[in-house]
């Protein structure tokens, strides 16, 4: 037994246990499916999860006085980055918010 194998089947046995990492993906498409970039990998929506507040926008509560105007800016774009995790066993992703540079 050579140590090289030794030291592979360690760290196979280590990443079983290690969290997902987060990435971050681009939006390439939304209708009429949705499609996100992760490096090389196009996911599509079969194998998409996606947070409920990234699919609409929604206003709720009171106010007090009146409004004019109210805008509502979409929750994706095309070309719009979001953070994406992977479940463990990789088949799907979940696509969490989107993120921003500052």
């Amino acid at each position: 037994m050579s140590m090289s194998w030794l030291i592979d089947l360690i760290r196979e046995q280590g990443a079983k246990h290690n969290p997902p990492s987060l990435l971050h993906g681009e939006v390439m498409a939304l209708e009429p499916e949705m499609k996100i970039k992760l490096g090389d990998l196009l996911l599509t929506r079969p194998f998409l999860l996606v947070a409920e507040h990234l699919t609409h926008s929604r206003v709720s509560g009171q106010a007090v006085g009146k409004f004019d105007e109210v805008t509502l800016a979409k929750p994706l774009e095309v070309g719009d980055t979001v953070a994406v995790m992977p479940t463990a066993d990789f088949q799907r992703y979940v696509v969490l918010c989107k993120v921003v540079g500052m």
